[in-house]
């Protein structure tokens, strides 16, 4: 038998559950297994040569498939320990982690939906969460020897990822603190932005070399040319709230950027209206506003690149609400489609902390789906430099009166 012994601490709220995830949260096997997969169909799709039936039928031999050819993977997994043995398990309803404060705005925009972000009860949780910072450990198990990629994808996944509701806007993130193993290198946690860097590019920058990496956006999410990994900035702390507070401060600064405010500001400082395109279109079509310049019959708003569905709304009176939701052109098929932006909170150590954000430009939608707005079945024109602009700022772009920088500080990783 073959072993891999992994230790991870979550630094930030994790909503993640079971059956009654509305009542109770819970660390589950089978969500880390399935972010596991995730990360190791991301790293695949370049050493595979974008053979979809290959990395279909690697990824069922080592993870599983229903298929009664296939059936179980080639390894088993064990909840060794968890410290401590019964998390806190905040209640529903009830004012957590400062998230009813106003200098927590950020926490909540990025919670949306698991944390009541306006409005009458705000910062109350609509699911319950168990809180961090708290650390557990699981055994991987194969008859087998471990494939490398394998083991690279625990890694990516402790270093860039997490579990959980809100994954990808840095909920739930994990730090994998160590891993040890048969035939397996020890290895631990970097404690600094320079080891970060390093760890990161001693697995990706290997996938360079393959053709498939430079042939353009996949079909699918996966690492690829025109992937990004930045952190954006560091803090320190020794109370639990550390990890939330760096992440609230992210959040702040996408609101800023993505949001058009109430009244001219957004949380008390002036709006930047940096998508006046994008109001302007919605308040043209509700016929509150016309443009000078209407929009074209294919138009769909700039931050669509941001996920799917993306809503507008305006109250014109007490009882007038006018509402429009950009979404899929089919949602039987698919409902949704996910950020290609992913924050992450990692934890140097107990008391320094990173914020890093991933970008994984992909094909935005399956060929078969189109993006519904305004009632109109419309080509996907995603602009990724949306996404650009948010990590490194903008001199006179998008409607900003001078140049911006959010995150000054940040440090390129990959490329």
């Amino acid at each position: 038998m073959n072993l891999l012994a992994t230790t991870f601490r979550v630094t930030t709220p994790l909503f993640l559950g079971g059956a009654d995830n509305q009542n109770s949260a819970e660390l589950r096997l089978s969500s880390i297994k399935g972010m596991l997969r995730f990360w190791w169909r991301a790293l695949a799709y370049a050493s595979n040569g974008n053979d979809m039936q290959a990395i279909r039928a690697k990824e069922n031999k080592i993870f599983g498939c229903s298929d009664q050819e296939v059936g179980q993977g080639s390894f088993l997994m064990r909840l060794a320990s968890c410290e401590p043995d019964k998390p806190q398990i905040k209640a529903q309803h009830d004012l957590p982690f400062d998230f009813d404060k106003p200098y927590m705005a950020g926490a909540r925009y990025l919670g949306f939906g698991v944390v009541k972000a306006y409005g009458r009860d705000m910062g109350s949780l609509q699911r319950p969460c168990i809180a961090p910072p708290f650390s557990f450990c699981i055994e991987f198990i194969s008859r087998e020897p471990f494939d490398p990629m394998f083991v690279y994808a625990l890694k990516i996944m402790g270093l860039l990822g997490g579990i959980g509701s809100k994954m990808r806007k840095g909920y739930g993130s994990l730090t994998l603190v160590s891993l040890t193993g048969d035939r397996v290198e020890p290895w631990n946690r970097p404690q600094a932005a320079e080891t970060f860097i390093k760890y990161v590019r001693d697995i990706l920058v290997p996938l360079k070399e393959f053709p498939a990496f430079q042939n353009g956006l996949p079909h699918y999410t996966a690492f690829n040319r025109d992937s990004r990994i930045v952190i954006l900035t560091e803090s320190s702390g020794t109370d639990y709230l550390a990890g939330l507070k760096l992440l609230n401060g992210i959040g702040m600064q996408l609101q800023k950027y993505r949001c058009w405010g109430f009244q001219g500001h957004v949380n008390d400082l002036p709006t930047e209206e940096n998508f006046k395109y994008d109001h302007g279109w919605f308040r043209h079509i509700i016929g509150v506003e016309a443009m000078d310049k209407p929009p074209p019959a294919d138009f769909h708003p700039r931050r669509a690149v941001f996920g799917l569905p993306h809503n507008y709304q305006k109250r014109i009176a007490d009882k007038d609400i006018r509402k429009v939701m950009v979404t899929t052109s089919d949602r039987k098929k698919s409902d949704r489609r996910a950020s290609p932006l992913i924050l992450h909170i990692h934890a140097y150590d107990n008391d320094r902390y990173a914020a890093v954000v991933t970008i994984l430009p992909t094909m935005f939608l399956p060929q078969s789906l189109k993006i519904k707005a305004n009632g109109r079945d419309v080509p996907p024109a995603i602009d990724y430099s949306v996404l650009d602009e948010f990590v490194d700022g903008f001199e006179g772009k998008a409607g900003a009166k001078k140049s911006t920088r959010y995150f000054p500080y940040r440090r390129p990783v990959f490329p």
